[in-house]
């Protein structure tokens, strides 16, 4: 019975957000965390699409890319690996095998192979036909219109990955009177010395660390990453009012990753997280967002 009525109440607190079974599961949370999650509203939160829409689509397509942009998600994150010929692509597995109807390592295929492959089915069968995008068909059709969150996993961020990134990257950096982005683009990455080889080569572009264990958040660790970084993305387990507070006092901003269910917002918010990354992008209310307008 307490459950029930927590859940009715978390809904009445949350006018406007459709809840799906998929974003729902779990135990309940304090009552009195609902305050800490409503007065967020004048602080801002940004909703970042986690591999697109991806608990309504196949992840990493244009497909889960629409349907974020059509939930009003603030960014759209994304990762990124290198075919054999050297073209970034949008993919988050070393090899194609779990989300196409192919097989092999994605660097051992060229891009016409990778874009042959059905990047849909896996998911569901209406989905036949999408295709593997290239980083700069994602930059195209949205630049402009979304932020973009761009993970470059530590296997694929050897040196000089940096120098392609940023070429793919550059006629969407145009810089104003601040020397910042035009379009809100973050590249992020746990590779922390690929993320200072990239600050050196394009100080304009805003860069997150990834972090995967506690041991990576000392007071120490954070000074370090605010040298050339500017956001901190943290598992959902290493989150509270201390690790962000940290983070904030060092003059950086916290992402937290990746929430499926919805009893967690309250308690992700509490502890004044700046952006949410979700498969689900309409779990948050859309008057919490930063940007949702393009």
């Amino acid at each position: 019975m307490k459950k029930t009525l927590l859940l009715i109440v978390l809904a009445l607190a949350v006018s406007g957000l459709r809840i799906t079974c998929n974003a729902i599961y779990g135990s309940g949370i304090p009552v009195h965390r609902l305050e800490s999650w409503t007065t967020a509203v004048e602080r801002g939160l940004m909703t970042i699409a986690h591999r697109g829409a991806s608990g309504y689509a196949p992840e990493n397509t244009i497909a889960a890319f629409d349907q974020a942009v059509n939930m009003r998600a603030d960014m759209l994150e994304l990762d990124v690996q290198f075919s054999q010929d050297g073209h970034a692509v949008v993919i988050h597995d070393p090899t194609v095998d779990r989300t196409t109807d192919g097989k092999g390592a994605v660097q051992s295929l060229t891009l016409a192979q990778l874009q042959r492959l059905d990047a849909g089915s896996w998911y569901e069968t209406s989905f036949r036909g999408e295709r593997i995008p290239t980083l700069a068909q994602v930059l195209e059709r949205y630049g402009g219109e979304v932020g973009l969150l761009i993970e470059v996993k530590e296997a694929v961020a050897a040196e000089g990955v940096e120098r392609k990134l940023v070429d793919i990257l550059q006629p969407y950096m145009a810089t104003g009177e601040e020397n910042r982005p035009r379009v809100p683009l973050v590249v992020q990455s746990s590779d922390t010395a690929f993320l200072e080889r990239l600050h050196k080569l394009a100080p304009e572009l805003p860069l997150g660390v990834v972090i995967t264990r506690a041991g990576r958040l000392s007071h120490d660790d954070i000074l370090g990453y605010a040298q050339y970084a500017d956001y901190i993305s943290l598992p959902i387990r290493l989150v509270n009012k201390t690790s962000v507070g940290r983070i904030h006092q060092m003059g950086l901003k916290a992402f937290v990753w990746t929430m499926r269910n919805i009893l967690q917002v309250p308690l992700v918010v509490e502890a004044s997280v700046d952006g949410i990354i979700t498969d689900f992008p309409d779990m948050v209310p859309t008057h919490m967002r930063t940007y949702s307008e393009p």
